[in-house]
């Protein structure tokens, strides 16, 4: 395992996805929330390394959250997967919109993250950004490879 739990602490996350049968790959986005683990890691630039195999990354961003942000625990069920109905720097309205955006449900704005995958891993950072530069939130969009061994495709005994 490469994640670095030592330096990053993901306290929350929403995951969003939806399983595409045919394709055999699932398909959503999952929100973090993340802190650091204690200050000195703050001095060093933001990086966080997640453990993955065969994921395909479709794009990672921070979501800018205001200082006063607090996740927002749903009740009720929640349908639909995240619409494409923004502009390219908000987190969209619907799933994850609806808890992602401010009072005034306004979504919140977002920018790109450098990223890299290797074999086993994901490596995300942001350049030169210590101490409360660190982002406190990521999002990441992203599918699975239908060659990827997390996920076990069975067939019903009628072969589909």
């Amino acid at each position: 395992l490469m994640a670095n739990v030592d330096e990053v602490l993901v306290y929350h996350y929403i995951l969003d996805l939806s399983v595409e049968f045919n394709e055999k790959s699932m398909k959503g986005n999952i929100v973090l929330f993340l802190e650091p683990r204690n200050e000195e890691v703050t001095k060093k630039q933001f990086q966080m390394t997640l453990d993955s195999t065969l994921v395909n990354i479709e794009s990672v961003s921070e979501v800018v959250l205001p200082d006063d942000f607090q996740v927002t625990f749903c009740r009720h069920k929640q349908s639909g997967l995240l619409s494409h109905e923004t502009t390219s720097s908000e987190v969209p309205l619907g799933f994850l919109g609806n808890i992602l955006g401010d009072k005034s449900h306004t979504p919140l704005p977002f920018k790109g993250l450098s990223y890299s995958v290797y074999g086993w891993c994901v490596q995300i950072s942001k350049p030169e950004a210590t101490g409360k530069a660190w982002p406190r939130c990521v999002w990441i969009k992203y599918h699975t490879s239908p060659e990827g061994s997390s996920l076990t495709w069975a067939t019903d005994q009628d072969g589909k």
